[in-house]
């Protein structure tokens, strides 16, 4: 959308202006609950008084003030005009507003309902504004703004200031003053039209309603049906409206005029991580220019909505741009260069499973990697310790039971990650009393080559991972990882009472995610002997497709394996099956990835490239 200049023209209407309209918004200040004491006798405040606007004024019954109950001079309430006497002393009868909604002669919102709220100002002696609303206005449009108004007591006048976001008045419009009987007990509306124009550098206004009359004797009234809606060029020449526009919003950005600067254009996450943090794109993230906010957004224009911070510590593949944001006069920096997130794809180089126990260790000598080690645990009890090239992971051993504390030595140094939980506490098992598997590990340790760590565990048997974090003292200590030459990765416990731990250590290396390449059919190829087709055979088929074992042929029927509710239903899967998988919807192999403990899992068949390990 282009921006706009705007252009105004104020009517006044003893009668409501019949138009055809696409409404921007509208304000009927809702209903009042039937007076009580226990609900401040049905009066609230607005969300859209501005600041320095009208006092809210409280019932009777909450206010030591005899002429606040009233809605006294400079006060306001949103409530049912027949509800304002509600807690006033009945002895009382000086006050100048409506009867009591049981009573003859009470006065009535628009919509003529008895509980119909509308805001009843006592203007009084101040020119405060005590309603606005930030819009934003399409380009070469029409519009009309109005309020109904009902006047208990003249002289009143009302002014419609037309702002930008910074606060200067770009127009204001005056209506006439009010002040013989004519004008009081009814309602009428006071209607505003504008045209907008194109060019301008923002699109959005503040349409700000005050009172424009300091009268300590009257200035009484309600307002109702505040709106803003688009109407047709026709309509909007059929009341005349003027073609003299009036400046431009000038807004400032406090944003600035300098994008957010990367150090990366490429960030890379792998399995089993959901993805990665986008703010690593900086060297140290920056710090925003006063009075704005540092975002993402997953296009150059800053469409749509901003990532929230979940998303942006968990990106998932794409290409994302940074902006500094101004909330207060919504507006963005230029975009920062596009960081794009890929999914690196990883190949075992080992896939080694181990079962210890009385604090034996575990040693992996891991071939050159270039993105580190996984350790996933199926059981422990109730600690461990990691060491990565003769360096140990961390200062204190990794201790998840619930009463360990310094005496004796042993200290509990993990929780779920912002104290979220610990193992043996808020119904959480303690960890020896967790199960897991191949697939559902109860601790999941990823150690990367850029000396970043991640933990992971369950807080439940085969439940899914939650992040946990180091405290007690802990931390991590600093390690080398060689990407060119062997690793060794070395697995202990510190024995105390029953020691055991079981599960598995893969090696992780990146390849990439996505390849196809043409099968083989190289003449030194295995012949395939055997062959099903529902064609006419040719010569020499099934021999000319090479290295195949069964070759299936059609045009009009298509091949049908075993089909399962779930793959898990199978008791006894051997290295190799394959299965439809109903409820995944998917064609699932099982594979023995851990021959020491006997376990494997199902994962569903998916592109990759057949050249890797």
């Amino acid at each position: 959308m282009k921006k706009i200049n705007l252009l105004f023209i104020l009517f006044f209407l003893l009668t409501a202006t019949c138009v055809h309209a696409q409404q921007v918004f509208y304000e009927d200040f809702g209903t009042s609950p039937f007076p009580t004491s226990s609900n401040d006798y049905g009066r609230k405040q607005s969300p859209y008084m501005p600041t320095g606007g009208f006092g809210y004024v409280t019932s009777y019954v909450n206010s030591n003030n005899a002429l606040i109950y009233k809605i006294d001079d400079n006060y306001y309430a949103v409530v049912a005009p027949g509800y304002i006497r509600a807690g006033i002393n009945p002895s009382n009868s000086s006050s100048w507003w409506t009867p009591a909604y049981n009573q003859t002669g009470t006065v009535k919102d628009r919509s003529g309902d008895t509980d119909g709220a509308a805001m009843v100002l006592n203007a009084g002696e101040t020119l405060a504004p005590f309603y606005e609303r930030t819009v934003t206005i399409d380009e070469n449009s029409y519009y009309k703004t109005s309020m109904w108004i009902y006047i208990v007591n003249t002289p009143v006048r009302i002014a419609i200031d037309i702002k930008d976001l910074s606060g200067n008045i770009l127009t204001t419009l005056t209506t006439p003053e009010m002040t013989d009987a004519s004008f009081r007990g009814h309602w009428f509306e006071i209607p505003l039209y504008f045209k907008s124009n194109i060019n301008c550098k923002s699109d959005k206004v503040r349409v700000v309603y005050r009172n424009d009359k300091k009268e300590k004797s009257g200035n009484d009234y309600y307002i109702d049906d505040l709106s803003l809606n688009k109407i047709t060029e026709a309509e909007y020449v059929a009341v005349g409206g003027p073609s003299t526009p009036v400046p431009c919003p000038v807004t400032p950005c406090n944003a600035g005029n300098i994008a957010p600067q990367i150090n990366t254009n490429l960030l890379k996450f792998f399995d089993p991580a959901t993805g990665v943090n986008l703010n690593s794109a900086f060297n140290t993230v920056p710090t925003p220019p006063t009075g704005s906010l540092l975002v993402w957004y997953n296009n150059a224009a800053h469409l749509g909505t901003a990532l929230t911070n979940a998303q942006i510590a968990n990106a998932p593949e794409g290409t994302y741009y940074a902006f500094f944001y101004d909330a207060t006069h919504e507006c963005f920096s230029p975009a920062s260069a596009p960081v794009k997130v890929q999914k690196e794809c990883v190949s075992p180089n080992e896939n080694k499973g181990f079962n210890a126990t009385n604090g034996n260790s575990t040693t992996f000598t891991l071939l050159p990697t270039d993105i580190g080690f996984q350790l996933d645990v199926y059981r422990i009890d109730n600690s461990l310790n990691v060491k990565v090239n003769n360096t140990l992971l961390t200062n204190l051993e990794l201790d998840f039971q619930s009463n360990h504390n310094t005496t004796g030595g042993n200290l509990r140094t993990v929780r779920f990650k912002n104290a979220s939980g610990y193992y043996g506490a808020g119904g959480i098992p303690e960890i020896w009393n967790i199960a897991g598997d191949v697939t559902n590990p109860v601790l999941r340790i990823i150690i990367r080559h850029d000396g970043t760590v991640s933990l992971y565990g369950s807080k439940s048997n085969y439940g899914p991972l939650y992040e946990l974090e180091l405290f007690n003292g802990a931390a991590l200590n600093s390690y080398t990882w060689n990407t060119a030459a062997t690793n060794t990765i070395i697995i202990g416990q510190k024995v105390d009472g029953v020691t055991y731990i079981t599960g598995r250590g893969i090696a992780l290396q990146s390849m990439p995610c996505k390849c196809t390449a043409a099968g083989s059919t190289s003449a030194g190829g295995t012949p395939t002997k055997m062959g099903i087709t529902n064609q006419s055979k040719q010569a020499g088929w099934p021999e000319n497709i090479p290295n195949g074992f069964i070759t299936l042929e059609s045009q009009q029927a298509g091949f049908v394996i075993t089909r399962v509710n779930k793959v898990a239903d199978i008791t006894d899967p051997k290295d190799g099956m394959m299965a439809y998988d109903i409820t995944d919807h998917c064609v699932k192999l099982f594979r023995l990835v851990d021959t020491v403990n006997n376990m494997g899992e199902w994962k569903c068949i998916k592109q990759g490239c057949n050249q890797s390990k």
